[in-house]
């Protein structure tokens, strides 16, 4: 039950640290776009794509911080062996992979080329 517990904590700090990723990010992308809205990229960054990645950084985050926290819980124990390291980095690639086209299919793109389309 102490394992529960320091998942379910270690989670919400996470969920802090998504919405942080979401606010610091936005904000920068405004400040950029502000300041040099003459450079014309070819590809963008959509809000729905901000927040999508900055979901995989939190989980990133969350399974580096459950490693060093708590080595000795199960998924502590599985993170620190070289099949936990592979499942979790070959899990978000295809979590990038496979969210970024239902989101696109859902009609929400986590990135556009042109700013005007």
């Amino acid at each position: 039950m102490d394992e529960l517990k320091f998942f379910a904590g270690l989670g919400a700090i996470t969920l802090v640290v998504i919405g942080l990723f979401i606010c610091i990010g936005r904000k920068l992308s405004q400040a950029a776009e502000r300041h040099a809205s003459a450079i014309d990229l070819p590809l963008y960054l959509t809000p729905t794509g901000a927040a999508f990645f900055a979901l995989v950084a939190a989980f990133l985050i969350y399974c580096a911080a459950l490693r060093v926290l708590a080595p000795a819980s199960s998924f502590g124990e599985f993170l620190n062996t070289l099949d936990g390291v592979a499942s979790v980095l070959t899990g978000s690639i295809l979590i990038v992979a496979v969210g970024g086209l239902i989101l696109e299919k859902l009609g929400y793109p986590i990135w556009k080329w042109n700013k005007g389309s």
